[in-house]
């Protein structure tokens, strides 16, 4: 929905808000692959 929103929207804030979304979820991400041994 974050990246839909990104790519489509036109409300600045809606964007940004977005962008927010995408970087932290990736870093969650990410950091439970480590906890799970995952590359």
């Amino acid at each position: 929905m974050a990246k839909t929103e990104k790519a489509d929207g036109k409300y600045g804030p809606a964007t940004k808000l977005a962008d927010d979304v995408i970087t932290a979820q990736t870093a969650e991400i990410e950091q439970m692959n480590e906890m799970l041994g995952k590359s």
